[in-house]
């Protein structure tokens, strides 16, 4: 309850009027599980504290706010753009980027195609890992050109899903050494094939234990 009282306390900080930083927590969009695409549309230009993290010449720049109350329960992130020649990248932080962040970890792309001649959509899977405490992260996006032009709006969503049931064991894991191969089942795959196909169903975990306490105030940033 008390994490859960924390972080809609942050979220309504995050959503205050009031100048907001560059990139500071205040100029976050909070991207709440299952709920509708929002538009990214204000992408701030490398400098400034970006520049002791990702900035690159031609990068442009916007922060999003995840809730993360369930550490076990995978998120997808969903990113789709209206228009071509941007590069995208995505890092998760444990604090906005002006407020001295820790950790700053790339998060992995998966492309889906979409329409001919319309841009791929992007999905990002991830969670946290079991002994987290952290109720969000924050996640940098980051677009980038050779040219440097201003990235054209990009669309998000955030989707929750279930958390990873353990697995049933396989006839071939619990069988005696005298059994007989099961009629019409197939062989047990080779430790290769079975490493490939569990790094391919579990998401990215993000190495975010805990948010940082702000300053003087010992509450999460």
């Amino acid at each position: 309850m008390r994490r859960r009282t924390l972080l809609v306390a942050t979220c309504h900080c995050l959503g205050a009027n009031g100048a907001a930083r560059a990139l500071g927590a205040d100029a976050a969009v909070v991207l709440m599980p299952q709920g509708r695409a929002r538009m990214l549309q204000r992408f701030t230009a490398a400098g400034g504290p970006l520049e002791r993290h990702t900035a690159r010449p031609g990068a442009w720049y916007a922060l999003l706010y995840l809730p993360m109350l369930d550490p076990q329960a995978p998120r997808q992130l969903l990113l789709w753009s209206t228009e071509r020649g941007h590069e995208l990248r995505l890092f998760a932080l444990d604090a906005a980027p002006d407020d001295a962040p820790t950790v700053l970890h790339p998060l992995p792309l998966d492309s889906e195609t979409s329409g001919v001649g319309r841009p791929p959509r992007l999905s990002s899977r991830f969670m946290l890992p079991a002994a987290s405490t952290a109720p969000a992260i924050y996640v940098l996006v980051e677009q980038w050109s050779i040219g440097g032009q201003q990235p054209a709006p990009l669309w998000v969503q955030l989707l929750a899903q279930r958390a990873p049931q353990r697995a049933t064991a396989p006839w071939w894991a619990s069988r005696d050494a005298g059994d007989t191969h099961p009629a019409g089942a197939t062989a047990p795959p080779s430790p290769l094939a079975q490493q490939q196909s569990a790094s391919g169903a579990r998401p990215h975990e993000v190495p975010i234990f805990n948010l940082p306490a702000a300053p003087d105030s010992g509450a999460w940033r």
